[in-house]
């Protein structure tokens, strides 16, 4: 399951962000997406994903989901233009 989370203004690293649609199981990959601003392109960047945890993830670059699965911490300041794209396993979800 994907999911989509806009970030809504400036946030510091490792703040706790809250995924709304789902409970979250793990993360399967995670992506910083940053849109055009007119001036400069629209771009992706994966992120490392760090074990399910409470705390802090281990750095810029890294997202860490919260042992409660519904919050992510990731390791970069984040700002207005971007948002965070996780490909995840949620609760229930049916895997073969």
């Amino acid at each position: 399951m994907y999911l989509s989370t806009p970030i809504v203004g400036a946030t510091p690293a490792n703040t706790e962000i809250t995924i709304t649609s789902a409970t979250a199981r793990h993360i399967r990959s995670a992506y910083k997406s940053t849109g055009s601003d007119g001036g400069v392109a629209a771009a992706n960047v994966v992120l490392t994903v760090d074990d399910k945890a409470d705390g802090d993830s281990a750095g810029a670059g890294h997202i860490r989901l919260q042992a409660n699965g519904k919050n992510v911490r990731v390791g970069d300041a984040l700002d207005a233009k971007q948002t965070i794209i996780l490909d995840i396993e949620a609760v229930g979800d049916f895997t073969r």
